[in-house]
């Protein structure tokens, strides 16, 4: 099977949530990335709160975690609330999450990441 792979250079909402609503239904696990500072940390707690989930260091970077575990519903939740983007496409990233990914079985479905510090968007 052949995979492809795509930009989102719009910051239409809608279609940012669409297609995280998307792949949300088609995955069966995520990982999110926290780094050790708390600017883009703000959101480690709740992961760390949920069910089915385990915490390793991340080697992408110092005094970086990640969390991965199963899509609960409360994971599904947590990410689609997380996820939200504002109107002008973007989102405050001390509410939102910094590195994220959506998996099922052993293949990432969704990664969205934002490695400029600053404000953030699907990419």
């Amino acid at each position: 099977m052949s995979r492809s792979s795509f930009l989102v250079t719009q910051n239409t909402v809608q279609i940012q949530q669409g297609i995280l609503d998307f792949y949300l239904k088609k995955a069966d696990r995520f990982r999110a990335y926290f780094p050790g500072w708390q600017e883009l940390s703000g959101n480690r707690p709740d992961f760390l709160a949920l069910e089915e989930v385990s915490v390793q260091p991340w080697s992408g970077m110092v005094g970086c975690i990640v969390v991965e575990g199963t899509l609960t519903p409360a994971a599904r939740a947590l990410i689609r609330e997380r996820g939200k983007f504002e109107e002008d496409g973007c989102y405050d990233f001390y509410e939102q999450l910094w590195s994220y990914e959506l998996i099922n079985d052993t293949e990432v479905l969704l990664r969205i990441a934002d490695f400029w510090f600053g404000r953030s968007s699907l990419r």
